[in-house]
């Protein structure tokens, strides 16, 4: 369970301070798709930045289960991001001067995951994108349909408990924006993994178990999406 509590963010402009975030809370189950929906400037990005530990709320509290993270230092908040948390971003953010094999193990290279296990673990990711084949692949070598599906293998490589994923169609045509969407909700669905997507699409948001409407920094209403239809 994620509870955002009376969440607050302002940004310092000179004399003009910027009210990012006013009071938002809500409540995320286990499990669940959950889409932030809002235009551009609503306050959504930050509001994702705030909920992963990437960036501090003025006031109110994070929590995921018994842990508030705004109550952690920044190398606790670091830790339990690499351990909990995975991301997937529109840019994909892949290297392409590395091996497809090489861009999924980076996460578990960087929480000194066993060398022994990493090749399974690896192994298994690529393989439920359909990469398996192009692991020793240069990631430049990929169109931008399988470059999505790498991030998603490197992204689900640890099984996180929680998966951020900002605008994660933005890049893509309809079709593969169709197909990375039902590859990352069944991979989710398989894990038991909280899906958080951060979007303005509303067919996409439309997909997920529960749509949160963010303006102008706050929540402007929360509906629920197809699967709780």
């Amino acid at each position: 369970m994620i509870k955002v509590v009376d969440i607050v963010k302002t940004y310092s402009q000179k004399k003009n301070p910027v009210e990012a975030l006013k009071n938002v809370t809500f409540d995320i189950s286990t499990g669940q798709k959950v889409a932030i929906v809002g235009k551009s400037g609503s306050g959504k990005s930050t509001l994702m930045h705030i909920m992963s530990g990437l960036d501090v709320a003025d006031s109110g509290e994070i929590w995921y289960d018994d842990k508030n993270i705004l109550n952690l230092d920044k190398l606790q908040a670091d830790k339990f991001r690499s351990l909990e948390m995975s991301f997937i971003f529109q840019n994909f953010y892949v290297d392409d001067t590395e091996t497809c094999y090489n861009n999924v193990s980076l996460p578990l290279e960087i929480i000194k995951y066993d060398k022994k296990k990493q090749d399974k673990l690896v192994s298994d990711a690529l393989d439920s994108v359909g990469l398996l084949g192009k692991r020793q692949q240069k990631a430049s070598e990929l169109s931008g349909g399988e470059r999505q599906r790498l991030a998603i293998a490197r992204a689900i490589v640890r099984k996180p408990k929680v998966l951020f994923a900002d605008e994660p169609t933005g890049n893509l045509d309809t079709e593969n924006g169709n197909k990375i969407i039902t590859l990352l909700f069944r991979q989710c669905e398989k894990y038991n993994t909280t899906l958080i997507i951060v979007t303005h699409d509303i067919e996409l948001a439309t997909r997920c178990d529960k749509l949160i409407y963010i303006k102008d920094g706050q929540v402007e209403k929360i509906t629920d999406g197809v699967n709780n239809a």
